[in-house]
């Protein structure tokens, strides 16, 4: 006997149909076919089907793919600390009519950030370096506290040429945290 649909698919299926005239067709004729009175008497291998057939279904609509998630957000953030891709952003955006990432959907911000990725490395086949997370940031910081802890902090940050902890990169977060730990 196979499980129930997920709380997670019956959500996603609720929002690839939402704002979809043609979606919503297909779900109907599906959960006829298949003698099911809504979403959540579907099966997990019935909902995984439908969901593959409605990510195949274009339309017209733009607003098919899911809002941007939290994590594309939090990613986008911290590759527009670099002001090439602030301004790549800002094309981007102006192409779609958006103003900002906020309005930006799932698949929009998935090519924004391959984009980025390459603008900030530079070079299409280098990996991007990213900037320290708001939690090393914040880990740094409370390291630091004491006037030889924060020597080391300033010393650190002068020899790689930045001026605050926000312009670290991930790799030297880690390197400061390591430092800063074994004092």
């Amino acid at each position: 006997m196979a499980g129930n649909i997920s709380k997670k698919q019956a959500a996603f299926i609720e929002s690839l149909t939402k704002d979809s005239s043609e979606r919503n067709d297909y779900l109907a004729s599906f959960l006829r076919q298949a003698g099911k009175s809504g979403i959540r008497d579907l099966t997990l291998e019935e909902a995984s089907k439908l969901i593959s057939s409605l990510k195949g279904i274009k339309t017209s609509n733009s607003q098919d793919s899911p809002p941007l998630t939290k994590k594309q957000k939090t990613y986008l953030e911290s590759l527009l600390r670099n002001e090439a891709a602030r301004v790549e952003t800002g094309k981007f955006l102006n192409s779609l009519g958006l103003v900002s990432i906020d309005d930006l959907r799932m698949d929009d911000a998935s090519r924004l950030i391959d984009s980025l990725k390459k603008t900030v490395s530079g070079r299409p086949d280098q990996k991007a370096r990213r900037y320290a997370s708001k939690k090393q940031i914040n880990f740094i910081r409370s390291l630091a506290t004491g006037t030889d802890k924060e020597k080391i902090l300033v010393d650190f940050l002068k020899g790689r040429g930045k001026s605050n902890i926000e312009d670290l990169f991930t790799d030297e977060a880690s390197e400061i945290i390591d430092l800063l730990k074994s004092e």
